[in-house]
């Protein structure tokens, strides 16, 4: 979870970036799980026809921010690095049903000034995951990416 900082105070402008952010995210898990269902469609066909002999996902978040106090609390010297990454991130496989991505992953109580806001999954991975992030870290957010790679795999037995 992020660092526990109880002291914290949300403004109106802090609780309305992060109900923004959780919007814009749960809006990208919406178009990439279309892109990637698609994608494991064609990869599967690929598959089928013996032009690949299987394929993988990676699957990486990152978190960044110009925050220029914000990267040196993370000991970034330079814009550019994430101040998090979650690189088991593990939405967009074929393994994972519509409740995965329906699900509301709050895990923050109902008295906490966000506790009964729907977080979808990748807001969950930046608040729970990201233990080295405080709030001050989640609002200097300027940027989050969602990397999709495929490995095309080639078997050769002898």
């Amino acid at each position: 979870m992020v660092k526990n900082n109880d002291s914290f105070k949300f403004s109106k402008k802090d609780l309305l970036k992060i109900r923004s952010l959780n919007a814009k995210l749960k809006q990208e898990e919406t178009r990439i799980k279309i892109f990637a269902d698609e994608l494991t469609k064609n990869l599967n066909t690929l598959k089928t026809n013996k032009k690949i002999d299987d394929f993988n996902f990676k699957r990486c978040l990152s978190v960044f921010t110009s925050n220029k106090a914000c990267n040196k609390r993370h000991g970034f010297k330079e814009d550019g690095d994430p101040i998090y990454e979650e690189s088991y991130f593990s939405l967009f496989s074929d393994n994972k049903d519509d409740t995965f991505y329906n699900d509301n992953w709050n895990e923050l109580p109902p008295e906490h000034p966000l506790g009964n806001e729907y977080f979808c999954y990748s807001m969950h991975c930046i608040l729970f995951h990201a233990h080295e992030l405080s709030w001050q870290d989640v609002l200097a957010i300027d940027s989050v990416w969602i990397d999709l790679k495929i490995d095309y795999q080639f078997t050769i037995d002898l």
